[in-house]
């Protein structure tokens, strides 16, 4: 087929392995073929397909995703991706990991099979060969002899069941050294087999040898049956006791006595990795003379981390530049301490959500922090001890050491951003879509004051910097949604004096603090490119020219923000993660079709009614505008329809017309203009709320359309007075409404369950509801017969749904159809996709170099990187 082979990576019992290129896609791939005298057994061939459905129910980061099933010449093959590294069973093939790696590794097993079981997957067969180590962490491999457990999970409505019992009754299933006693017996398997398993994997990772031995495979058994291995703190005495115990509860012979559950046992690990838990190692079992070696290399350690982390007075004259995993998805707002020790950043959790994650620059591991779910700006207060954030309408804060967030202030309009002052005084930005300007509130929470307001509609103020004097601050005047207004940083005061204008960029800036007489410098990006300029505090100017300090650094245009974050003893950290975008036509099974439209800033595709065209918002360079494009799908030409002040496109069922989010001296209103780019732009409606339209019934009659803040979904009537109505006035976050062919119903995206899932209800609304999404989805769009439906997930499935609509609407089974790039507006306003009318084609915003897992850089003594 498409797939050109490479070279052989590998065989094992079931298959053999290859390294190959998609040669439509241009990536490299990893295959998976039944040995050829194999190929021949109708078992083994259903236990690749079981493998296949196993690994396309899976979404997560430390899972090896599958691209393709298919045949060819009788070869049955999957697809699936591919990572350079070699296996945790070669690894250990040199020695012990060190702990903090060890435990690393644990955790992202542990996530990694937590969520394979609530898919109700257990794997059957974990083992050091199947876990590959990646840059990106590790990748849980090989679920061909996986089961699906047929007991419906608790709070998911996904069910999935094995039509004939692979193995026979009795019939031992795995590898030997790693199967748990009842896997052993015979018996049924659960997820609970799969941690011990687990446990037996991280005894062999910390202790440096397997936790049950034989001679032969009769003693093997016996071993395993019968006997308890050695603590692993008799065997490596640093250990923490806390550890053993865990490892023990994972190998307990009853399941019931082991850990019950994957995320439980993920939990206590992150929970071991702290640092005050590795501290507690047993000495009582520590010989004299290593307990002495140890406690002086590890009291080196910490002076040598006190020296560098801590000291300010003077810094190297040579830089560092390293960087740091996060094995988190869509890794962003990076913000490092003041004190330079740890970094906090936003991040994806297995289960899609967005929380806070701290991760101290000596140690390995990151620690998301509960409770936390929705962050977004992190910064840290002057002492480097607590972090305020904002979620939803309110901004809050945590102290590290209890870990228990408090709300500061609620019933926010907006967020862009803020700065912890050293006498207890926090700014923050209100700005996010309603352009409400600068506020001050005391870091023990109270009531905000305004401190700036924006001069006209067309700009905002973001992202406040306090100055060292504490009356001062950096803010971006943000130039938003006019065509012409520029974004300028400028210097405010709290004491009202008019700003001070010091130059123009497209992102928020930081300050560098000088340090040893050096000068401070403004930190502000341009194009991807953050430059460094020479900042006079006593005369707040900028002296000199800027210079290029970072060559490459994520920004997002739509807020004006540059990712990068700088401390006051000179370390810089930043994300190079690059959000550009390309709209490509994808058949049913994930193959790509005809050119695609050049790569750029696009979102919020949306097809004419008779496929030949489709409108889309564009972020225009400069990121001051949005502006409306129209190409043809096939040919791939696209001409410009609105320049400036436009966003999220709607084009009527006669395909005359385009209905789109737009601002008409200074107001914002709902606009549409003919599709051939002649003539006026007219006020449809005229919004209070920055309404942004998504969808329009057959007939022409309703349009659906969202409101940025708070998440609803609304209704315009399009004939009469146009009175609009709230669809569904529940109190859960609402977007994406779009109405069946027929109009007689409405799919919308709701979190009313905690998780993001699409749901039905008739349209108008009588108060009943169906589920269509299951394990998480977003982004429903209808195919023309009103026979399927389609959503998204968080990172980037697509998937289908067959639809029933009678008296009464009728949902099947989700199954996926191909993968997509992760959305970064998931599960914003729009939606990143749409649909040919016989549902056998799509028009997907697909990301093009960004990576879910990006790295985060580190650079210390940054000023020594400056080339003047």
């Amino acid at each position: 087929g498409p797939y050109e082979i490479l070279e052989p990576l590998g065989a094992g019992g079931m298959g053999e392995v290859y390294k190959a290129r998609d040669t439509r896609l241009n990536r490299t791939v990893a295959i998976k073929v039944l040995n050829a005298r194999l190929a021949g057994d109708p078992d083994l061939r259903q236990r690749l397909e079981q493998e296949a459905r196993a690994v396309s129910n899976l979404n997560h980061a430390h899972i090896c995703t599958l691209y393709d099933i298919g045949q060819q010449d009788g070869i049955d093959f999957l697809v699936l991706e591919h990572h350079e590294g070699e296996t945790l069973a070669d690894r250990l093939k040199k020695g012990t990991q060190p702990l903090d790696l060890a435990l690393r590794y644990a955790i992202e097993i542990a996530g990694a099979l937590d969520q394979a079981h609530r898919r109700g997957i257990v794997h059957r067969d974990l083992k050091p060969g199947n876990v590959m180590l990646t840059k990106a962490g590790t990748k849980l491999l090989d679920f061909g002899l996986a089961k699906f457990r047929s007991a419906k999970l608790t709070g998911d409505d996904e069910t999935a069941v094995l039509t004939h019992n692979l193995t026979g009754e009795g019939k031992i299933v795995g590898t030997l050294q790693y199967m748990s006693p009842e896997q052993l017996e015979g018996k049924e398997a659960d997820a609970r087999s799969d941690i011990f398993a687990f446990g037996a994997v991280l005894y062999e990772m910390v202790s440096g040898r397997t936790a049950f031995e034989g001679t032969n495979p009769a003693s093997l058994i016996a071993s395993i049956l019968k006997s308890d291995p050695a603590p692993v703190t008799s065997l490596q005495p640093i250990t923490p006791a806390t550890l053993d115990r865990l490892i023990g509860s994972c190998l307990a012979k009853d399941p019931e006595e082991r850990w019950q559950s994957a995320g439980d046992l993920a939990r206590e690990l992150r929970w071991v990795a702290q640092p005050s838990a590795l501290a507690s190692f047993t000495p009582a079992r520590t010989p004299f003379v290593l307990a002495a070696a140890t406690t002086v290399a590890l009291a080196g350690l910490a002076i040598l981390s006190w020296i560098h982390f801590r000291e300010r007075p003077s810094l190297p004259a040579e830089s560092m530049r390293f960087t740091i995993a996060t094995s988190v998805g869509l890794p962003s707002d990076v913000a490092i301490s003041p004190d330079g020790t740890h970094v906090a950043f936003t991040g994806q959790n297995t289960q899609g959500k967005v929380e806070l994650w701290v991760r101290a620059l000596d140690k390995l591991i990151a620690q998301p922090i509960p409770g936390t779910d929705d962050v977004y700006y992190p910064f840290w207060s002057p002492d480097s001890r607590q972090i305020a954030f904002f979620t939803g309408r309110k901004l809050m804060k945590v102290d590290l050491s209890s870990g228990q967030p408090q709300t500061l202030c609620d019933g926010l309009s907006g967020n862009l951003g803020g700065d912890w002052g050293r006498d207890g005084t926090i700014l923050f930005s209100a700005d996010g879509n309603v352009r409400e300007g600068i506020f001050r509130v005391s870091s023990n929470g109270g009531v905000p004051v305004r401190v700036t307001k924006p001069e006209n509609p067309s700009v905002g103020h973001g992202f406040p910097i306090f100055l060292p004097d504490g009356k001062h601050f950096l803010y971006l005047n943000r130039g938003y949604l006019d065509h012409g207004a520029r974004s300028i940083e400028v210097v405010g005061s709290l004491d009202g004096k008019p700003p001070i204008q010091l130059v123009e960029t497209q992102y928020n800036a930081r300050l560098a603090p000088g340090s040893s007489g050096g000068p401070s410098y403004l930190l502000f990006g341009n194009m991807n490119v953050l430059m460094a300029q020479e900042f006079d505090l006593s005369a707040l100017k900028l002296r000199g020219e800027p210079i290029r300090a970072v060559d490459s650094i994520a920004t997002d245009g739509i807020y004006n923000f540059a990712d990068a974050s700088v401390s006051d003893n000179g370390t810089l950290v930043y994300s190079s993660a690059l959000y550009q975008y390309e709209l490509i036509w994808i058949d049913r099974t994930g193959n790509r079709q005809g050119r695609a439209i050049p790569a750029d800033l696009y979102s919020h595709p949306k097809l004419t009614a008779d496929g030949t065209t489709a409108v889309f918002e564009r972020v225009d360079p400069g990121a001051t505008d949005f502006s409306i494009w129209k190409v043809n799908v096939d040919r791939g030409d696209a001409s410009l329809l609105q320049k400036g002040a436009g966003g999220m496109p709607v084009p009527y069922p006669d395909g005359a017309t385009v209905v789109f989010r737009c601002v008409i001296n200074g107001a914002s209103k709902i606009c549409r203009k003919a599709m051939g780019g002649a003539g006026t732009t007219d006020a449809l409606w005229e919004s209070t709320s920055k309404a942004a339209p998504v969808d329009i019934t057959a007939d022409a009659r309703f349009l659906t359309f969202a409101n940025p803040a708070p998440a609803e979904v609304w209704v315009l009537p399009l004939t009469g007075e146009r009175r609009p109505f709230r669809f569904d006035p529940s109190e859960s976050y609402q977007r994406h409404g779009t109405f069946s062919p027929n109009g007689k119903f409405l799919a919308y995206t709701t979190n009313e369950t905690g998780d993001m899932e699409v749901y039905v209800q008739p349209f108008p609304a009588t108060g009943e509801k169906w589920k269509v999404s299951s394990g998480g989805g977003a982004q429903p769009r209808w195919r023309r017969d009103g026979q399927e439906m389609f959503y998204r997930t968080i990172d980037g499935k697509m998937m289908a749904v067959p639809v029933k609509m009678g008296a009464r609407f009728e949902s099947g089974v989700p199954h996926m159809l191909f993968q997509t790039s992760a959305d970064r507006l998931f599960p914003n306003l729009g939606l990143s996709y749409d649909v040919s009318a016989d549902g056998q084609r799509f028009l997907v915003n697909s990301a093009i170099d960004v990576s879910r897992e990006s790295p985060i850089t580190v650079v210390t003594n940054w000023r020594a990187t400056l080339k003047h």
